[in-house]
C-alpha cells in the first residue's frame, strides 16, 4: 500500500507526505524537544543554540522545516542523476522518515546535511572527468563549512577521496583540489578569529571532537533503539538485494549507488566519536532512504517491507503523540 501511493501523481505524493510529515511531528509540535546544547567545535552551531535555546517550539518548527527541505533536495538529486524514476517522491518520504526518528529539533548533524548533500549532488557530477576539479572543489568546499556546525564532518573526506578512486580520477590536481577546497573555508574563518583574536580558542575548539573517542551505549531512550535497530534491518534486507543484483544494473549506476553507499563508511566512523544507541539516524539517512526507497519501487516482494515501515510509522506516531 505505501509503495503503491508513491505512484501516483505528484500532487497526490505531496500532499501525502505533508500529512504524514505533519503526523510525525505533532507530538514535538505538542510538547516542544529543547535544542542540544553541545560544548564542541561546532561554533556556528554554537551561536544558533544561544539564539534558539530559550524557544524551543520555534527549535521544533525550523528542524520540521530544514528536514522536509532537506528531503525534498535529496529526492531532486536522484532523479537528476538518474537513480530513481521521476515520478515518485518515496525517497524523500523515506529520508523525512529516518531524520525523525533520530531528533526533532535543531542539532549540529541536521544542519551539517544541508551542505552533505550539496556535496554529494557535485560529487556525483564527477564521471565528466572534464568537469571533475571543479566539482571535487566545491565538495571539498561544502564539507568545510559543514565542520562549523558539526565538526566530525570532516571525515566526510574520506567520502571525497572514495569518489575519486571509483571514478579513477588519478590527476594530481584533483587531489591537491580537496586540501585546496577544504581549506579556503577554514582560512576564511581563521583569519576572522586572528583579526579578533580569538584564532586559538578556534583552534583548541576544532580539535575536541575528532580527537575524542567517545564510543558508547545509550539505551535510556527505548523506542529510538528499537525503531533504529528494526529500521537497520530493513536496510540491511534493502542492500543485500542491492548487492544480489548489482550486475544487472549499469556502470554509472552501480558507480553512483556506490558512492552513496560510501557515506556508510563516514557514517560508521563518525559512530565511534558519538553514542551509538540511539542510532544516529542523521548520519545514516542518506544512505539508508536510498537503499531502502530504492528496494521498495525496484523488487516485486516489496510489499512487506512496506508495510512493516508503515507499522512502523503508525507506531512512532502513536508514540510521539500518546508518550509525550
Amino acid at each position: 500500500m505505501l509503495v503503491r501511493a508513491f505512484r501516483k501523481n505528484y500532487f497526490n505524493q505531496y500532499l501525502l507526505i505533508f500529512i504524514l510529515s505533519i503526523f510525525l511531528w505533532v507530538g514535538t509540535f505538542i510538547s516542544p524537544e529543547p535544542i542540544k546544547s553541545v560544548s564542541s567545535s561546532s561554533f556556528l552551531y554554537g551561536y544558533i543554540c544561544n539564539l534558539l535555546l530559550p524557544y524551543p517550539l520555534l527549535s521544533s518548527i525550523l528542524a520540521y522545516v530544514i528536514v522536509v527541505f532537506q528531503g525534498l533536495f535529496f529526492n531532486m538529486l536522484l532523479v537528476k542523476h538518474k537513480l530513481i524514476s521521476n515520478k515518485t517522491f518515496l525517497p524523500m518520504f523515506v529520508y523525512i522518515f529516518v531524520l525523525s526518528l533520530s531528533a526533532q529539533t535543531i542539532t549540529p548533524a541536521l544542519l551539517a546535511d544541508v551542505f552533505i548533500l550539496l556535496a554529494l549532488n557535485n560529487l556525483l557530477d564527477c564521471e565528466n572527468i572534464s568537469r571533475s576539479q571543479h566539482k571535487i572543489f566545491n565538495a571539498s568546499a561544502m564539507v568545510s563549512i559543514a565542520t562549523f556546525f558539526h565538526s566530525l564532518s570532516v571525515f566526510y573526506l574520506i567520502f571525497i577521496i572514495a569518489v575519486i578512486a571509483i571514478y579513477k580520477i588519478y590527476y594530481w590536481r584533483e587531489w591537491f583540489t580537496v586540501i585546496l577546497g577544504y581549506a579556503f573555508p577554514q582560512i576564511i574563518v581563521l583569519l576572522w578569529y586572528f583579526l579578533t583574536d580569538t584564532s586559538m580558542n578556534f583552534m583548541d575548539l576544532s580539535l575536541i571532537d575528532v580527537f575524542t573517542f567517545s564510543f558508547a551505549f545509550d539505551f535510556s531512550d527505548w523506542k529510538a533503539v528499537f525503531f533504529g535497530l528494526l529500521l537497520l534491518l530493513i536496510f540491511l534486507v534493502s542492500m543485500g538485494a542491492y548487492l544480489l543484483n548489482i550486475m544487472e544494473n549499469m556502470i554509472l549506476y552501480r558507480k553512483k549507488s556506490t558512492i552513496i553507499a560510501c557515506i556508510l563508511l563516514v557514517a560508521f566512523v563518525i559512530s565511534l566519536f558519538v553514542e551509538v544507541f540511539p542510532l544516529q539516524m542523521q548520519f545514516y539517512a542518506i544512505p539508508f532512504s536510498f537503499f531502502i526507497a530504492s528496494y521498495l519501487l525496484r523488487h516485486k516482494n516489496n510489499e512487506i517491507i512496506g508495510d512493516i515501515i508503515l507499522i512502523m510509522f503508525i507506531s512512532v506516531v502513536f508514540c510521539n503523540v500518546y508518550l509525550v
